[in-house]
């Protein structure tokens, strides 16, 4: 369980704190820009809250719930299963679900809401209260700060699922609430009837990059000089933080695209869509040989443009280290290189040139 805390300097001194304390119980943080490690400070800043929105979302289907005549207990009635799609993105701190339905026995009834897209999912009321509620319309917040007792006012204030139903909604916390949620409610018993009028669930999430995107920029991506990362929208743009946390939202050049693997953005015909995102090995770029004799169009091009003796004279060592420059390690990165290639083909011996 990660515990993330924001801190920040009093106006008018230049520091900025972001800490975290992560799984193996240690802290690291960011001052001045500077990744450091240890508890924080204990005096000398300001606390201020981590930046959340909040998120609503409903639907009314209006849907009659299917009874379990004639037998009850034994076997569930054909439920009623009902979606909301959620197109944004963001990181679950608190949900709530708010159902709106009425029935004549509300301990027949068994409501679940799951989030598709992770498979997680949670009970909300499991067959509670029957004749011991009076209602027979209800309008029911989830909430896990709900009270305990709720057979007699259940549409007050909210029901706590880890008393009503399997368990805390909590469950869905770190979750990017985004895709798609069922609410399903199911009828174990026969006599009695009603309908799902509506549903609406009720997110507070952490803030967002610009651009709708999940912020990459924690402080132990930060500390870990992780600065650069996917963007939600495309792979034509990519996220960049600062050292302060900020994020931003970056184009890649005109007909090149991100390659997560690489950090960097890599000409379109290159991306094969794979972890090593550029499909052709530098291979003879880094290796001494006849003129032109690098085997990769986009490189062989790259380097002749800017010395034209690698294609006209020899493949030389100056030939080779411009590959490592502008190809291997270039932006956008034309050619792929694994480290003991490089080392190898930087340690080769520069040809003495006729002026």
């Amino acid at each position: 369980m990660k515990l993330f805390v924001s801190l920040a300097f009093l106006v008018g001194t230049p520091r900025l704190i972001l800490s975290q304390k992560v799984d193996d119980g240690s802290w690291v943080y960011v001052m001045d820009g500077a990744p450091a490690s240890g508890p924080p400070p204990s005096s000398g800043w300001h606390s201020s809250s981590d930046c959340t929105e909040d998120f609503a979302i409903d639907e009314y289907p209006n849907a009659p719930i299917p009874d379990n005549s004639p037998s009850c207990g034994n076997a569930p009635g054909t439920p009623v299963v009902d979606q909301i799609v959620i197109g944004e993105h963001g990181l679950i701190e608190d949900i709530d679900v708010r159902v709106e339905f009425d029935h004549t026995w509300i301990g027949d009834l068994q409501i679940t809401v799951t989030h598709v897209d992770t498979g997680t999912s949670l009970v909300l009321w499991d067959q509670r209260c029957g004749s011991n509620s009076p209602l027979v319309d209800y309008d029911i917040t989830f909430d896990d700060e709900g009270p305990i007792t709720f057979c007699s006012d259940v549409n007050l204030g909210g029901v706590a699922p880890s008393n009503s139903g399997s368990g805390p909604l909590n469950v869905f916390n770190g979750e990017n609430m985004y895709g798609t949620w069922e609410l399903t409610v199911t009828d174990w018993c026969g006599a009695d009837i009603g309908t799902l009028i509506g549903w609406e669930l009720m997110i507070e999430h952490e803030c967002t990059c610009p651009g709708g995107c999940i912020n990459p920029c924690t402080p132990e991506n930060i500390y870990h000089h992780e600065f650069y990362h996917p963007s939600c929208n495309g792979d034509h743009k990519f996220l960049q933080c600062s050292a302060f946390g900020q994020c931003y939202e970056q184009p890649c050049a005109y007909g090149t695209r991100w390659c997560q693997a690489y950090k960097t953005c890599i000409h379109d015909d290159k991306y094969k869509g794979d972890i090593r995102c550029p499909s052709d090995d530098c291979g003879s770029c880094l290796e001494l040989g006849p003129p032109g004799s690098c085997e990769v169009d986009s490189c062989l091009h790259t380097v002749c443009s800017l010395d034209s003796y690698c294609c006209n004279v020899y493949w030389d060592g100056y030939c080779v280290d411009e590959a490592i420059a502008y190809c291997a390690n270039g932006y956008p990165q034309l050619c792929t290189a694994s480290p003991d290639a490089l080392q190898a083909a930087a340690s080769l011996p520069q040809s003495v040139r006729e002026p």
